[in-house]
């Protein structure tokens, strides 16, 4: 089982962020419940709107 932490996330958010920066999208695919669950206390359904939302990498290759 795959699990994440606050401190994880925060540095996820960072590298997201540094790739926003250099004009690069950076989508993610995937994701299991309790992860998606700690994603989304963190706040990043608004912050990163649409990118989060792809449940399986077929439909974020489509986008």
């Amino acid at each position: 089982m795959f699990r994440i932490d606050a401190v994880a996330i925060d540095e996820l958010e960072r590298l997201i962020d540094n790739y926003k920066e250099a004009g690069i999208d950076f989508y993610l695919a995937q994701i299991k419940g309790p992860v998606r669950d700690l994603m989304h206390r963190a706040g990043w359904k608004e912050k990163y709107k649409g990118k989060m939302e792809f449940l399986t990498l077929q439909q974020a290759l489509q986008n």
